[in-house]
């Protein structure tokens, strides 16, 4: 399940299979999306889950709407916006790679009928850094890790 908006949409896989897409829009950025994520970790470190089983809990839940997915089972959409989330907290505690699991695709611009059918291609940065959607920083922050919310031992 692919929800296109005017300008793009986050795509999301699992096992190297489309599994669905959210919109991008000037409500619904990016970085809400990571900050949603970033709230549901803080949550569990603050309940004190260790890493170890928070990884294993959230790749538990993504193998599971994948197996869902194959055998074409009804999936609502608060689960598709809970697998979004277990996979940004993947990423975030670098259990799984952002590339191999995450596509920022843009909206696919109409043709002008004063152009005689050429088509123009962007860059995803190039298109983002145009519409402020994305930010460079923000990949690299995201990623720096989940360090900062642990509290030390005492």
């Amino acid at each position: 399940m692919i929800i296109f908006s005017k300008n793009g949409s986050l795509v999301l896989y699992w096992n190297n299979t489309l599994m669905c897409g959210f919109p991008l829009s000037k409500s619904n950025l990016l970085i809400s999306y990571f900050n949603q994520a970033e709230d549901v970790l803080k949550r569990y470190l603050k309940e004190g889950s260790k890493f170890k089983d928070i990884k294993k809990q959230f790749t538990m839940y993504c193998d599971n709407m994948y197996k869902r997915k194959m055998s074409k089972q009804k999936i609502i959409s608060s689960d598709w916006q809970l697998f979004c989330c277990c996979v940004l907290i993947l990423i975030r505690i670098k259990a799984i790679e952002f590339d191999d699991h995450i596509l920022i695709a843009p909206r696919k611009k109409n043709l002008k009928h004063n152009r005689k059918h050429y088509f123009f291609r962007e860059s995803n940065e190039k298109y983002y850094r145009e519409n402020q959607l994305w930010n460079p920083k923000v990949k690299p922050m995201y990623l720096a890790g989940a360090s900062q919310y642990v509290a030390p031992n005492i």
